[in-house]
């Protein structure tokens, strides 16, 4: 005699759609799918962002040099109006300051952008039934989150700096540190990559080169437990999606529309699975419901959490914005001949120094 398995899951909708298996297996869905729309068109860049910065090669180098060379530190700090061997060192200082809150405008652009596409595919695939993509962008949208709730954590741990110069320069590189760890993290030599594309040679590791701050990607993990401590199950929701991310049994369990057994004369028992090429994978889904509902419902909580991270990181901006300002102009007054009056101001702000920072100043 054939049994089912299960006698308490609903039939499937006519239409097979997923999001209809899943309302009718258990209505708080419907408002959850509408709570993570919402999410996602918050979360959702309103208009393009721009970020500017000096050259990185000349950057690191004007400042290992005037770090390691006393005869440039002693021209810096003798210079006389119109000394021009220090233009380039004082120019790379003045954009490299005023670039940091467009780096970080770009790091919560980015972030944000992430976020909110992987809210956008989840939903789409819940809709084209493919179950698979929905939970593996569900756990990209935790990775995601979860960086940007660690960077969070860091500014937070940096004191705020006094009114005095050098403390304030001193903040603004100590933001910039953390940030370039979390916003340019990488595993891979991108050099290799991009002169020899992906068929050609051995992969390579990134090794940061000597002299430079290692933007080697690392806490993956970290920000998930991180989350977990704001929101709890965001660890286990984050393996458990890991099932499915890797060739594990969660792979093997996707798909099965129908499962049932029948019982042998000899009382053994024959297990049969369905997997339906044009189903929505019923079974599976009816059965797991309620922890389908538990991880979009940790999804849609750690959503509104870089939403408040992202809040708080605009106002890091501002003052970013404010403090590296204060520090260009009071390097433009004591080397004003460095920049030009038509030049693009050292804050990024869009206009020319002359009508911005270095207004009312002699400049070059």
């Amino acid at each position: 005699m054939r049994e089912a398995l299960s006698t308490t899951a609903g039939p499937e909708p006519a239409t097979g759609r997923l999001r209809e298996i899943l309302i009718s297996k258990d209505s708080r869905f419907k408002n959850l799918f509408d709570s993570l729309q919402s999410a996602q068109l918050a979360l959702a860049p309103k208009q393009d962002c721009i970020y500017q910065y000096p050259s990185a090669s000349q950057t690191t180098a004007v400042h290992n040099a005037t770090a390691n060379n006393e005869a440039l530190r002693h021209a810096l700090a003798t210079a006389t109006h119109g000394d021009q061997t220090v233009a380039l060192p004082i120019a790379a200082h003045m954009y490299f300051l005023g670039s940091i809150a467009t780096r970080l405008a770009a790091f919560r652009w980015t972030r944000k952008k992430a976020i909110s596409e992987a809210l956008d595919i989840i939903a789409v695939c819940i809709d084209r039934g493919a179950l698979s993509a929905a939970l593996l962008q569900s756990r990209a949208s935790l990775e995601q989150a979860g960086g940007l709730l660690l960077f969070d954590k860091d500014i937070a741990g940096i004191p705020k700096p006094s009114s005095d110069n050098a403390a304030r320069t001193q903040w603004l590189v100590a933001v910039n540190a953390a940030l370039g760890s979390r916003a340019k993290g990488m595993r891979i030599d991108w050099e290799d990559v991009l002169a020899k594309g992906l068929r050609q040679g051995r992969s390579k590791s990134y090794k940061p080169a000597e002299g430079v701050q290692s933007l080697e990607a690392r806490d993956l993990m970290k920000g998930i437990d991180a989350l977990d401590r704001e929101i709890k199950g965001t660890r286990k929701v984050y393996d458990f999606l890991s099932e499915f991310a890797h060739p594990n049994i969660g792979i093997f369990s996707l798909g099965i529309e129908d499962f049932a057994h029948e019982t042998l004369k000899s009382g053994l028992r024959i297990y049969t699975r369905t997997y339906s090429a044009k189903g929505r994978g019923a079974y599976v889904t009816e059965q797991l419901a309620s922890i389908f509902f538990e991880t979009l419902e940790v999804v849609h909580a750690v959503s509104a959490l870089a939403q408040q991270s992202d809040t708080r990181l605009g106002t890091l901006e501002s003052d970013l914005t404010l403090q590296s300002r204060s520090a260009i102009r009071t390097i433009l007054r004591l080397y004003p001949w460095t920049t030009k009056r038509t030049d693009p101001c050292p804050c990024f702000s869009g206009r020319i120094a002359d009508a911005c920072c270095g207004r009312r100043l002699r400049l070059g």
